[in-house]
């Protein structure tokens, strides 16, 4: 049964010794979300924009085995300090959401193995942030990770569709679950906030992630439809998860939990939690 849902950012700044009061507030708010989780819920499903991506399908991590490093900034430019994280794959669920991929019509997962299945499938910084967030409840834990597909960028429209199925599909296997289950969704904000960052900056960024905050504390589909308008110009890395939980949440009644939102550099970062009621 699907207990909890979380929204976590993967920024960098939540695993550093922090270098300003944005990136304090931020890891201070983690702190208490952590504490709310059910230490006992040792069942996870992680969404991630990040790591290895298709152009328009999920991909759906194999490896049983799953790890990975993120480097860190003690300032500007990145050192050699690092973030670990070692995980096993939740291989009952995994193979149950490949056994639905392979009876669909329209299959919309690609199973993938890195390397081989005897070394550790890899990870990158939009699950390895978020795992090294919980690592208080996160022994014993088994994760099965995906992957929103490359599409998500620049051609959102394509996958709608997609997510919208993920998600019916996830509520149901979590659903028939007896063990407690815990999905979550890796996802920073807007993505425009400096002039000096990445992307350069746009008005729609601070509207996007307002509309987005609004739709965090109240999650209904029309909110989420009208953060969406500012989607193009803001670019919410973690917007194809939010469709996906979307789909999830309007299935049951959960109790939200808004925590935090900061923009200690160029994108926004927020933490929430939904408790199921």
């Amino acid at each position: 049964m699907l207990e909890k849902i979380l929204i976590l950012p993967h920024g960098t700044q939540m695993v550093v010794s922090p270098i300003d009061e944005p990136s304090l507030r931020l890891q201070i708010a983690a702190k208490k979300l952590v504490e709310d989780i059910d230490p006992s819920i040792k069942h996870w499903v992680l969404l991630s924009p990040h790591g290895i991506s298709l152009q328009s399908k999920i991909a759906l991590l194999l490896n049983d085995v799953m790890s990975g490093y993120s480097g860190v900034p003690t300032g500007v430019d990145f050192e050699d300090e690092v973030v670990h994280v070692k995980v096993k794959n939740w291989i009952e669920f995994r193979n149950k959401l490949i056994e639905k991929n392979n009876f669909s019509k329209n299959p919309i997962l690609e199973a993938i193995t890195v390397f081989a299945n005897s070394i550790d499938g890899w990870l990158s910084w939009g699950e390895v942030i978020p795992l090294h967030i919980l690592k208080q409840v996160r022994a014993g834990a088994k994760v099965s990770v995906l992957i929103m597909p490359r599409d998500r960028v620049y051609n959102f429209e394509n996958i709608k569709n997609t997510l919208k199925v993920l998600g019916e599909w996830l509520w149901e296997l979590l659903e028939e679950t007896k063990e407690k289950t815990m999905l979550i969704i890796s996802g920073d904000l807007a993505h425009l906030h400096s002039e000096d960052g990445p992307y350069g900056y746009s008005d729609d960024a601070r509207k996007l992630d307002e509309a987005l905050i609004k739709w965090m504390k109240y999650p209904t589909k029309e909110n989420l439809e009208k953060s969406f308008v500012y989607q193009a110009n803001g670019q919410a890395c973690g917007m194809a998860g939010f469709h996906v939980m979307q789909e999830i949440i309007d299935k049951a009644k959960f109790e939200p939990t808004f925590y935090e939102y900061q923009v200690p550099t160029y994108f926004g970062m927020a933490l929430a939690s939904y408790s199921r009621m």
